[in-house]
């Protein structure tokens, strides 16, 4: 029986849960990293930074507020930068996925820091209410 190709390195049969499961699994974890594209330019950073981002963009776009946010990201040559972005309404902004990096970086000050922005913006917004 031949088992339908579909992406690269992923097979699925569907007559078999496990392989589902795994199949699942891998298109999950696959990529790592994203690309944050602010305007003409996009910024590479691991998933759970860029997440952490976009959460806080929609908390400043929902509050009518804007920040400027210093992503940690990697240049072209791997090296460790940081990348500052206004980010507030009307401001375009996506996350998408980059090819597989093994070198993910956890960034978990940073994201430890958006999600407390976002906290405090959602609270405020809240209070408004």
């Amino acid at each position: 029986m031949r088992v339908p190709r579909l992406s690269p390195g992923v097979h699925t049969c569907a007559h078999t849960a496990g392989l589902r499961r795994a199949r699942i699994e891998l298109v999950r974890t696959r990529f790592t990293m994203k690309y944050v594209v602010y305007g003409l330019t996009s910024v590479l950073t691991s998933s759970a930074a860029a997440s952490a981002v976009m959460r806080y963009a929609v908390a400043l776009g929902q509050a009518g507020s804007s920040d400027l946010v210093a992503i940690p990201a990697v240049d072209i040559a791997g090296v460790p930068i940081a990348v500052e972005v206004l980010l507030g309404p009307g401001v375009p902004l996506l996350a998408e996925p980059a090819a597989d990096d093994l070198l993910e970086p956890e960034h978990r000050e940073f994201i430890g820091d958006l999600e407390e922005r976002t906290r405090t913006v959602l609270a405020r917004r809240s209070e408004r209410a």
